[in-house]
């Protein structure tokens, strides 16, 4: 089997690799993960690849930008490699691995089955109109060529089928990441470790975790918060992950009287430390498919203020498991934490709500064993198309 992902950044994707890679019996399937270098300061997981028993194949020139040159590179190295693996299976994530993976695949002309994972995707919201419709007619014409197309909820698939024309419905199946409880510790005797390292005491907490890039949504935050400090001056946020718009929020806290509010940790290993020390969690996002860090805080029974997103409504439903805002609204977000800070009854009810919605996500287990099951599949249908593929 041959997996390719861009990068191996810290977020949902690598760690869905990871888990794949460490689940799937070595004995079964031969595992090589393709992958090109993550950003300055994203933090990198491909040492885990190795680690967990599957070969690394460095692809240099496989990152997210669209670099026209180095993707040219990308795509020939990725069907060299097809080429010397000849693997049965090839299976891409996210949208610039499943584009020069799928059209590698495809190149080289040997007999396998293509499958292609949907962790969200781009087709709106991440580029120009132009570009946009564009990346939809590729991506409409590669899924045509596709067996198997993997969205993480079912909302991920209703827009790439209704909004986007994208495959049809009998090649999609619905499997989310998982493996989200793995992270978080058991007990909460962590978390005021981490406010007395902070010296922090008892104020107002919160934190948002993610890639300090624009579809995050810090934007949102940092214009919210005028009048959320109006109403708590007390609160604290933790900003925790790494990524190139760490320059633009360090000048914002020298820069503005808001900043005092805003603590930048970087990138941490221990996010469960993190929510268990926090009094809830802010997701802010613009767009998401099934976002890990709000099943992690549902997990750690900590309250979710999030942007109403599909990814987002697909598991916590407004005022039942969470406080849901328009993503493009600092006003809302702004009264979403404000309540929750207020309202610590409120907060423990939505997030005994929401662990419980969490529970309904499989687990990393369950995950894995979802993609077993698949890739037999579509072995069996190989061999049966391919006798000479075989063994």
């Amino acid at each position: 089997m041959l997996r390719v992902i861009s990068r191996m950044n810290v977020g949902g994707p690598a760690r869905c690799v990871l888990n794949l890679t460490a689940g799937l019996p070595h004995r079964k399937f031969h595992t090589i993960v393709a992958t090109g270098r993550s950003g300055a300061g994203e933090g990198d997981l491909s040492r885990g690849i190795e680690d967990r028993g599957a070969e690394l194949a460095d692809i240099p020139h496989l990152g997210r930008p669209l670099r026209p040159l180095r993707d040219l590179h990308a795509l020939l190295a990725l069907r060299s490699l097809i080429l010397k693996f000849r693997p049965h299976i090839l299976h891409t994530h996210a949208s610039k691995a499943g584009f020069l993976g799928r059209l590698a695949a495809l190149w080289s002309g040997i007999p396998l089955k293509i499958v292609h994972t949907y962790h969200g995707h781009v087709l709106d919201s991440y580029f120009s109109p132009l570009q946009s419709s564009v990346f939809r007619e590729l991506e409409r014409r590669l899924a045509g060529s596709t067996d198997v197309l993997i969205a993480v909820t079912p909302s991920v698939r209703r827009e790439l089928l209704a909004r986007h024309g994208v495959g049809c419905l009998q090649q999609y199946v619905v499997i989310p990441s998982g493996g989200h409880r793995s992270r978080i510790p058991s007990g909460s005797g962590s978390g005021p470790g981490l406010r007395e390292e902070l010296g922090l005491g008892r104020l107002p907490l919160a934190a948002v975790i993610g890639r300090l890039v624009p579809i995050k949504g810090h934007d949102l935050l940092l214009r919210s918060l005028p009048r959320l400090l109006a109403q708590i001056p007390e609160l604290k946020i933790l900003l925790v992950g790494d990524g190139p718009g760490r320059v633009a929020i360090e000048r914002f806290i020298a820069r503005r009287p808001e900043g005092r509010a805003l603590l930048l940790l970087g990138q941490r290993d221990d996010v469960g430390r993190v929510l268990r020390a926090v009094d809830l969690l802010v997701l802010p996002s613009l767009k998401e498919g099934l976002p890990t860090v709000m099943l992690e805080a549902a997990a750690a029974g900590v309250p979710i203020a999030a942007s109403r997103l599909p990814g987002v409504t697909d598991v916590l439903t407004h005022g039942d498991a969470a406080l849901l805002f328009d993503p493009g609204s600092p006003d809302e977000l702004a009264q979403a934490v404000v309540t929750l800070c207020r309202a610590p009854e409120l907060g423990r009810r939505l997030a005994a709500r929401a662990l419980q919605c969490a529970a309904d996500i499989p687990t990393a287990q369950q995950v894995v064993g979802a993609h077993e099951r698949l890739y037999e599949n579509l072995y069996r249908q190989l061999n049966a198309q391919n006798p000479k593929r075989g063994g």
